[in-house]
């Protein structure tokens, strides 16, 4: 099937995304044309912010979280509001960043690009202005920088909202939507700002907004603004770039005495490249020690530079004389019974044909005779591409800006929205509409390469109101009806031999023994191409409906309640070909004999889900206020290019999620102290496709956590501020099915080989699988704790404004040890970093400097999922500066 037959609907999306540009411009364009006066100002800031210039207390009412226009102190969930001011202060720009503030976001990587936001250990949603958002997942990289306001709420979203991810959600206000800066101002204002630092940092921004009106009626208020960011930076990771540029407009119009118009847009371009650390051991984590070399069989058969799908398949072909299950091929093996027999088994006489133990023994023969029984005994089930070469094999000091890095990652996000709003009566109506879009693509030559075209439109209308009030009970309601439609497509080639790279090469280079060809080059299986292993495209429409009811009783206790209805309608579709191409089934080639699907297949089926949540508040004496909060929650089994398997279709769509949270809050000293603390207990199913590729498996996991979060928040004046966290959390990883996970060799049963005179280790275990895959079999129901998410972690961050313009910020954050994958078999140590900033503001300009990892901690963040956390992690930046220049006008 050619994939052209489809048209490419995000082009639609950029159509759109053009106009509303055209449309801003011309709004401005009237706006400088008027000649009347417009009559407007800014909203009451008498104590708005007054005493807390960054608004660190959690002061101001936000509908983010429950719905209702309620403070952080009055409202029964964990959640934690970070303004424009603290973004600054300091200086959260990636998702990493936002561990300085907020409790349990502490969030593990995708091949390094920080993506999704996590929460409480799960993968959280992202609303923008209370509208659900396509997943950035891995796949571009999420720009904190560019927000006027971020809520991280821990736990569901609230009914009216839509089914969510009951782990929690962050709620994210653009800079071009900024009511205290872009809404009805008085006159044009706007700031521009550059960002230079270490490893060739660049940034330059700015932002412009003020008044406007296209009605023609000089008593209607608007406002305008428009955000732009660029950045064209290099990075510790040599050969990683970070570009990326972003666009943001938006236009707040008063259309009648009660309706308003708010719309806008939201651009992203963003190219850059993951990256991992690989080759992992204990020792490489604890003293930097690394295993250089390459591979013992050349798989680069016809010299062309790069390793074709056949070429490697004809090189490392499966081993004769072994039985083989139809999940191993040349480059991954399975380890099941088979080597538990051959390791209880004798030494072999004879080696296999074509095995690892054959090759030694053919072009190594005196490193043959030092393997020892058991690895003679598993090499001979193994094949022969997977093992190095030792005479290349050589411990090295590590440079820890050498990466696994995957050679291109491009994405274009584009949002439009549409709100009318009616709030200035007793009925509260609002209607809201966004259109978001998601073209990406990720080409990596260890191999793996995707592209994805994802859209989602969705429509939300809600109406907020006051049912009943006497002189002790009064009763609010937020009602909501939603429609959303999801189209994603994702065709790919999976492969990641990620160990491959020697990493102790000159400048991170590359080797014709470690790049592979992807598809975007060349797809031709028979002619030096790697073929296509998936393309799936799934169409689902959401139907749903929600309530909330805000029962307040004298002036202590308050109720919440909250209910949602959610109906799905998906279809999925795998194809047989891309392009002409067939698609390749990965599991069961053998010896050069390909398989490829012969037939699109396809299922469509329905499902429903119920959501409730019910919350209690009641307040204390001495400012302290207690609640608790249980709910169950409908989230959807998409995976992570938010596609469905197909016997997920159906009954499976969607999955139940609960959470159960006690909290006390208080606030006390006129409310200059702040401070929060909550216990709660969620789960929640996670989704796993099968690795090979085929659409009739996929299963439901679940993931349980548990924990413990103190927040405070102290401002004695307004020139000194004080935040801090601590949280204690565990959270247990239950499979849903039986499946692979991938390990190093010394798991699997393989030894060290020794020098016979000095002892010490010439050939690690580990050296005989990172050619390659290599597997091992997870039973349904294993119950393990969740890796790369610590148990403990604590933050703290403070300021102080100090005469002659100058401001002092200080901010650390320690977590604990963590496995970095299922079994524990690498441990990530403890780590404790400070940042520290120093800045001078003058009239409009302002200057600031930032060092960030004062003391030059190393420390790593795992892999996100449980996959491959034993073989591949992350390497946190080194210490670090960067210089901000900024004038206001």
């Amino acid at each position: 099937m050619n994939e052209n037959q489809h048209p490419n609907l995000a082009l639609k999306v950029g159509h759109l995304f053009r106009l509303s540009s055209f449309a801003l411009i011309v709004a401005i364009c009237t706006k400088q044309a008027q000649s009347q006066d417009v009559e407007g100002s800014l909203e009451d800031l008498v104590t708005y912010g007054a005493g807390d210039p960054n608004f660190v207390l959690p002061n101001q009412p936000i509908e983010g979280v429950l719905g209702f226009s309620k403070s952080i102190l009055e409202t029964p969930r964990s959640a934690t509001v970070v303004s424009s001011e603290m973004i600054s202060e300091l200086s959260i720009s990636e998702v990493a960043d936002l561990a300085r503030i907020a409790p349990s976001t502490n969030t593990v990587t995708r091949w390094g690009v920080q993506g999704n936001i996590d929460i409480r250990a799960m993968t959280a949603d992202t609303y923008f202005r209370g509208m659900k958002r396509i997943e950035p997942q891995g796949n571009s990289r999420t720009v904190l920088g560019a927000n006027d306001q971020i809520e991280v709420v821990r736990g569901p979203a609230p009914a009216y909202f839509g089914s969510g991810k009951i782990g929690g959600y962050t709620n994210m206000t653009p800079k071009s939507g900024r009511s205290r800066q872009g809404a009805y101002l008085e006159e044009d204002e706007g700031f521009v700002q550059g960002i230079f630092g270490s490893y060739g940092k660049r940034e330059v921004s700015l932002g412009f907004g003020g008044p406007i009106n296209f009605t023609g009626n000089s008593e209607r208020r608007g406002g305008y603004y428009v955000y732009a960011l660029e950045e064209d930076s290099e990075s510790f990771y040599e050969n990683i770039p970070i570009g990326q540029k972003i666009l943001q407009g938006a236009i707040s119009q008063e259309l009648t005495e009660s309706w308003r118009l708010e719309t806008g847009f939201n651009l992203q371009e963003t190219r850059t490249a993951g990256g991992f650390m690989t080759r992992i051991t204990q020792d490489l984590i604890d003293n930097g020690n690394y295993w250089g070399g390459t591979f013992l069989v050349d798989l680069d058969l016809d010299k062309s530079g790069k390793i074709g799908h056949l070429e490697f398949e004809t090189a490392s072909p499966i081993v004769s004389g072994s039985t083989n299950s139809s999940g191993n091929n040349s480059l991954r093996q399975r380890f099941d019974s088979r080597y538990t027999d051959a390791l209880a088994g004798e030494v072999p006489v004879v080696a296999n044909a074509n095995s690892a133990l054959e090759a030694f023994q053919t072009m190594r023969p005196e490193f043959a005779g030092m393997l020892g029984d058991a690895n003679m005994k598993l090499l001979n089930q193994l094949p022969r591409g997977f093992v190095m070469d030792p005479d290349t094999v050589e411990l090295t000091k590590v440079d820890w800006g050498h990466v696994s890095l995957e050679k291109e990652l491009y994405a274009k996000l584009g949002l439009f929205y549409l709100d009318f709003i009616n709030d200035g009566g007793d009925v509260k109506m609002k209607n809201q509409m966004i259109l978001d879009s998601q073209d990406q693509f990720k080409d990596s030559e260890l191999p793996f390469y995707q592209k994805q075209d994802i859209w989602a439109f969705e429509n939300k209308f809600s109406l907020e109101t006051e049912l009943y009030s006497d002189n002790s009970v009064t009763v609010n309601s937020i009602s909501a009806v939603n429609f959303r439609h999801t189209d994603a497509q994702r065709h790919c080639n999976f492969g990641d031999y990620d160990n491959r790279p020697n990493l102790a090469m000159p400048k991170n280079e590359r080797t014709p023994r470690d790049l592979f060809i992807t598809p975007r080059e060349n797809s031709d299986y028979y002619n030096g191409g790697a073929p296509y292993t998936r393309w799936r495209h799934s169409k689902y429409d959401e139907y749903g409906i929600g309530t909330m009811l805000d029962i307040t009783v004298g002036e202590n206790l308050s109720v919440i309640l909250g209910a949602r209805y959610d109906y799905i309608d998906a279809e999925t579709a795998d194809y047989a070909d891309v392009d002409g191409e067939g698609i390749y089934v990965f599991a069961s080639g053998a010896d050069g004999t390909p398989s490829f699907r012969t037939a699109d297949t396809s299922t469509r089926d329905t499902d429903d889900g119920v959501s409730y949540t019910g919350s209690v508040y009641y307040s204390l004496p001495n400012n302290l206020n207690l609640y608790g909060t249980y709910g169950l929650q409908t989230a959807l089994s998409d995976g992570s290019a938010l596609t469905l398997a197909q016997n997920l279709i159906g009954d499976g769509a969607y999955a139940e999620a609960s959470i159960e949270e006690i909290g006390i809050k208080g606030s006390h000293f006129d409310g200059k102290l702040y401070w929060a603390l909550a216990g709660y207990r969620q789960e929640r199913a996670t989704v796993d496709e099968d690795p090979n590729g085929n659409p009739l498996i996929g299963s439901l996991g679940v993931l349980t956590g548990e924990g413990v979060e103190l927040e405070v928040r102290w401002v004695p004046n307004e020139k000194f501020y004080l935040s801090g966290f601590s949280v204690a959390q565990k959270t247990l990883d239950v499979s849903g099915r039986a499946g692979w996970l991938r390990l190093h060799g010394t798991t699997h049963g393989f030894e060290d080989v020794l020098d016979p005179v000095t002892g010490e280790v010439i050939y690690p275990a580990e050296a005989f699988t990172w050619g390659g895959q290599a597997g091992h079999r997870v039973q349904a129901g294993e119950k393990i704790e969740r890796p790369a998410y610590p148990n403990t972690s604590h933050g703290i961050a403070m300021g102080y404004k100090a005469p002659y313009g100058l401001n002092f910020t200080l901010s650390g954050n320690y977590i604990s040890e963590v496995q970095s994958g299922r079994y524990g078999v690498v441990m990530l140590p403890e780590a404790t970093t400070a940042n520290l900033a120093i800045g001078w503001k003058r009239g409009s300009f302002a200057a600031k400097l930032d060092i960030f990892n004062l003391t030059d901690e190393l420390y790593f963040r795992g892999r996100s999922g449980s996959t491959s956390g034993d073989e591949l992690i992350s390497v946190m930046l080194p210490r670090r500066w960067q210089v901000t220049i900024s004038k206001t006008f």
